[in-house]
This record gives C-alpha cells, structure tokens and sequence, in this order.
C-alpha cells in the first residue's frame, strides 16, 4: 500500500462528495450536531470504567487523559498529558 492509491482516492472522493455538499452543510445548525457529540462523549466516558482505578500506575495516566482534554480543547493533547508521567 505504498503506491499513494488510497490518499487519490480520497483526495477524488473529496473533490467529488465533499465540495458539492459544503454549503448544504454549513447552512446546518449548530444545535443539530450537538446530539452526536454527547453521544460520542457518553460512549467515550463509558470506557472509564474499565479502567483499574485502584492501580495508580494506570489511574494517574487515565485521569490526566479525562480531565485535561476539556481544558485543552484538544484530544491529542490530552492524551499528550496522559502519556507524561512515568509508568
């Protein structure tokens, strides 16, 4: 998979659905997306509890993960945080 085909085809992919379908889009409110977002919020906060909070060496991680990715707005950041203290 390393001849690039994947990358055209999303490239034509985008190109032809996605440009057509941007001012559809945009004119879409604000409050018609915020049910997806709660439900990808509620299933994401359910996997917290698979995590071993009695270990701290898997709790601090998770718990720096869970509370700095709202303050940071940023997801990848978060996890950024999540990945600084030593295991």
């Amino acid at each position: 998979a390393r001849t690039g085909l994947s990358t055209f085809v999303c490239g034509v992919l985008y190109v032809a659905i996605g440009l057509p379908l941007a001012p559809t889009l945009a004119a879409m409110p604000q409050s018609a997306t915020s049910f997806v977002l709660i439900y990808v919020g509620c299933s994401f906060s359910a996997e917290a509890a698979g995590i071993k909070w009695d270990d701290p060496i898997a709790a601090v991680p998770a718990f720096l993960c869970i509370i700095s990715q709202p303050f940071l707005f940023s997801i990848a950041d978060g996890i950024y945080i999540g990945l600084g203290p030593p295991t």
